[in-house]
Order: C-alpha cells, then structure tokens, then sequence
C-alpha cells in the first residue's frame, strides 16, 4: 500500500476544510445595523433603522427580519341575531411576531418555489406553518384573517424596491435598507437575515441579531408585573378607581358652575331703576317677553 506525502495530504485537509458542506451555502459580507439595540422607553413610538451589507455584482438581495415565534388568543367573532358576538377562542401559533421582508423584483421572480419554502419567506410559507387550535377552527378564513391583522398592525410587510443598490466596488456592491421600526414590535431578540440571490437560489446569506429592550419606567412596570403580580392587579384596580373618581369630581364642579352660572341674576333684577318705564305691575300678559327668552342685552 502506496503512502500518501506528507505535504498532500496537508493539502487534502486544507482544501477539506475551506469546502464548505453540502446543503450549506457560504456566508456573506457582515451586516451593519444602526443601531443594534432598539430601547423602548417611556415615550417610544418606534424608531429608524439602517440595514447594510454588500455582495457581489450581478446578485440581487433579499433582506428578511423575523421575531420569534410566539402563540396567541384570538375571539372569533359569529352573528347572534343583528349583533356579532365572541363565539369562541382561537390558538395560532407557529407564526413569528414579526416579519419583514425587503426586495428589489418580485419574490417569486428572484427565487424558486422550492427556495422560498426553504427559507420560509414571503407570506405563503407563514401561511403553511401557521399551528390553530382547536382543530375544528383551521379554516383559510382564519390563517387569512390573521396575516390581515398582522398587516394592519404594521408588523407584517413585504416591501418590493425597498433595498437600495449602491455603485460597484472592487469590494463588491453595496446595499442598504432603511424603515422605521414598527412601534407595535414587542421586546425580544429578532434575526436580521440577507439572502445573496442568483439564478433563482440563495448563493450566500448572512445573519445579525437585532435587541429590542425596554428601559426607564416601562421596564420598571413590566419586571414589577412578572414579579408582583397580584400587587401589580390590586394596583391597578386601585388607580382605575381613583382615575373614575377623580373624573366625576371634575364633572360634578362642572356642572354645579354651569347651574350657578344659570341662576345669575339679570340686570333689572338687581337694579330696578335700570328697568325701562311702564314695566311694572300694570304690564299686560301680552306684552311680557316668552318664556324661555332672555332680553336683549
């Protein structure tokens, strides 16, 4: 049996190990957010953010960011008559908190079918992954409906033209994607995903992590509900309380102002030489003002 030299075979496990493995595709250029930690504060409402990378000539980008997933309740509305009432409770989960999603062309014009559903981008393969309980609730209407919401609430978008394409350089060509953060995005840790596209497959891709965290009072408030829970509800039964208190009181001085208001005297009341001359007991039924009326000032 021949032996191998010892410098091939050096080389042999050099090449072995700069191949990348079968199934995966090679990383890409690192991703640079700005900023990489979101704080939510007393008077968050959102705030920018700037996603950039760079690949090669000739690919194209697709910019994906997901939240974890998450399970959540919804009623689901029926007709009882003219009213529509919440018949019952609805379980989804398997879809995530949030996803954006950042092209230039049409999804199913950059990647094929099979890659899309590899990746699970676009909203078709939230659709497929969407877990309903109970089981009897698992209608199209539902998944549709709930993608809707979604939607509506801002944290579900697909936005085609929203990476900007830079000019070429010998490092590559750079791209960025710039949006406000979506202020219903709850605290969590969210993956920022860029897929390099060729020929319809992804050829490279790069992931960062984005932190969303609240800070100040919110921060206060959310530790002290996770852990004083029941202090945390009497609390807050107790201000609602005060709140409703506190609101009539105001209403109750209104109104009383408004009374004394209307019972203030007239000017001939209070000084009677001031009254026009035949006013006075002989004045005929007739010729008094309407009831309801004031005089002209």
């Amino acid at each position: 049996m021949k032996r191998v030299p010892p410098i091939l075979a050096v080389l042999l496990t050099l090449a072995a190990g700069l191949t990348p493995l079968c199934g995966e595709e090679p990383a890409g250029q690192p991703l640079k957010l700005t900023p990489e930690t979101i704080q939510m504060g007393a008077f968050y409402s959102g705030m920018p953010l700037r996603i950039e990378g760079m690949v090669r000539p000739g690919s194209s980008v697709v910019v994906v960011v997901r939240g974890p997933d998450v399970e959540e309740v919804f009623n689901l509305k029926g007709r009882a008559g003219p009213i529509w009432i919440n018949k019952s409770k609805v379980h989804i989960s398997g879809a995530p908190s949030l996803f954006l999603c950042f092209h230039i062309a049409p999804l199913k014009e950059t990647l094929s079918l099979s890659v899309l559903e590899k990746y699970q981008i676009g909203y078709e393969e939230i659709h497929k992954q969407m877990r309903i309980q109970p089981p009897e609730q698992d209608r199209e209407v539902v998944r549709a409906s709930f993608i809707t919401l979604k939607t509506q609430e801002n944290v579900y978008r697909n936005i085609r033209n929203g990476v900007q394409m830079g000019t070429a350089t010998p490092a590559g060509v750079p791209y960025s994607v710039e949006f406000h953060w979506p202020r219903r995005a709850p605290p969590a840790a969210y993956e920022v995903k860029a897929y390099e596209c060729r020929d319809h497959t992804v050829v490279s891709q790069t992931i960062a992590s984005l932190k969303v965290v609240e800070v100040g009072f919110p921060a206060w408030m959310a530790w002290f509900a996770r852990k004083h829970a029941s202090l945390y509800g009497l609390m807050a039964v107790i201000v609602a309380m005060l709140a409703g208190f506190g609101i009539d009181l105001l209403a109750s001085r209104l109104r009383r102002k408004g009374i004394a208001t209307r019972a203030k005297p007239s000017p001939a009341e209070t000084h009677p030489e001031a009254a026009p001359a035949g006013a006075g007991k002989g004045e005929s039924e007739s010729e008094k003002p309407p009831r309801g009326l004031k005089p002209a000032a």
